[in-house]
């Protein structure tokens, strides 16, 4: 299993500054579902951070599916970033991951794909995840490596607005993934003493 590292990663995409003083830890609520109430937050998110505008049919996909597959990151009963998958056959499609340009950069984009990517490791049906990404968009792809993501293909003319309109296909192996995380448990679990031997019972004269 890749090992994320500490580095930070600035991408010349994100106005974002780097930040040189530790990140603030703030207290994100991950644990609420999408729903029809909160819908409309994920689509003003998605708008916000993304160059391209999904559809309503989109949205109504999202409500529809198994609500494990959207994790939505809360700060202050406000929406600040999301993860989006839909399962295709037997590997998990990342379609969004985003978060608020002000909450960057504090690892909650880090802590979204990690919940994601336990609830893949959890699917023994599930054999692969991967994502497009743009060509020129060397954040993302730096930012996925960390996590196993290596590059799969290139698919030309994906985008139909968007310059560079090619993208590559970034892909994780869940299978070598649980074995790797089993391998780590197995090193990590505590080694059980052996059971005391009770003594001989002392021989009779």
């Amino acid at each position: 299993m890749a090992i994320p590292s500490s580095k930070i990663i600035v991408c010349r995409y994100d106005p974002v500054v780097e930040r040189h003083h530790p990140v603030p830890e703030l207290k994100v609520n991950y644990g609420v579902h999408v729903t029809e109430k909160n819908i409309e937050q994920l689509r003003k998110l998605n708008i916000a951070c993304f160059p391209v505008r999904y559809g309503e049919q989109f949205y109504r996909d999202v409500v529809k599916r198994d609500p494990k597959l959207t994790i939505l990151a809360y700060y202050a009963d406000n929406l600040i970033g999301a993860i989006g998958c839909r399962v295709e056959e037997n590997k998990l499609y990342i379609m969004t991951l985003c978060v608020l340009k002000p909450y960057r950069r504090m690892h909650i984009g880090r802590i979204l794909l990690e919940k994601m990517l336990e609830v893949a490791a959890a699917d023994e049906s599930l054999t692969e995840m991967y994502l497009n990404v743009q060509t020129s968009n060397e954040c993302a792809m730096a930012f996925y490596s960390q996590f196993g993501f290596e590059k799969d293909a290139e698919i030309r003319n994906y985008y139909r607005r968007l310059e560079p309109n090619s993208c590559f296909v970034l892909t994780k192996d869940l299978v070598a993934f649980r074995q790797q995380r089993a391998a780590a448990a197995a090193v990590a679990a505590p080694i059980a003493a052996p059971a005391p031997v009770a003594p001989s019972p002392a021989a009779s004269d």
